[in-house]
């Protein structure tokens, strides 16, 4: 009688899993230190997969999958630009401090090329997909310019998080993710802002700027008039 596959046994084969792939990478990782970890046999790990590399693709979806979750859609957003700074910098500091304490699993996913590509392709394709999505709903709440070329947008922002995702992973030590976020926020909302002033009021400015005493502008001076150059007299 053959044996079926237990769902318990095949997550804890994936959380181990995930750990061996994150410390040896998928060359060096071998069906006996996942099925070790988990605390089973070789034979109960090919039940549930033909050899380590779906079990890597299994990981690698599943990774990919928690980190879109964090991105939510632009649905019951709230109506002040206070309320969207912070929603959208909570959720940047969330996906972050997630990737910080995954980045050894990946930085070998950044690595993996060829039959893996099309996963972050999709992802990529996905992500893009959602932040053309916030983009439009912002641009309908008028907080957003309305000549904005959306697609080129989102292309930008996903690839200035993806360097931001990057330059975290070449720090020995972790990064100020928060200031490095804010930062973001701040250079989008307000350039792709319809009205700048909505992004800069002194409430937002806490959110952006929570350790700095925003102070209020200060009146402009009027600019004074130029002299006209004095004649000499003919002598």
């Amino acid at each position: 009688m053959s044996r079926v596959a237990d769902p318990t046994t095949r997550i804890s084969l994936l959380r181990a899993a995930e750990e061996v792939f994150a410390k040896k990478g998928l060359e060096a990782a071998k069906v006996e230190d996942i099925a070790k970890r988990a605390g089973c046999s070789k034979g109960a790990f090919y039940l549930h997969f033909e050899g380590k590399e779906e079990a890597f693709l299994q990981v690698v979806e599943s990774f990919l999958a928690r980190c879109d979750g964090m991105v939510a859609e632009p649905s019951d957003l709230p109506d002040s630009a206070e309320a969207l700074m912070e929603l959208g910098l909570e959720q940047d500091v969330q996906l972050f401090e997630f990737l910080w304490q995954n980045r050894d699993l990946l930085s070998i996913l950044h690595t993996c090329q060829g039959q893996y590509a099309y996963l972050f392709e999709a992802f990529h394709r996905e992500l893009r997909g959602k932040v053309r999505r916030w983009i439009v709903a912002l641009v309908d709440r008028g907080l957003y310019r309305k000549d904005l070329d959306v697609e080129l947008v989102a292309t930008l922002t996903v690839g200035a998080f993806d360097a931001l995702a990057n330059a975290m992973l070449q720090s020995e030590k972790k990064p100020p993710l928060r200031e490095w976020l804010v930062a973001a926020r701040r250079v989008f909302s307000i350039g792709l802002a319809a009205d700048p002033s909505r992004w800069e009021d002194q409430r937002v400015s806490q959110i952006l700027l929570p350790d700095v005493d925003v102070p209020e502008p200060l009146p402009s001076e009027p600019t004074p008039k130029a002299r006209a150059p004095r004649r000499r007299s003919a002598k």
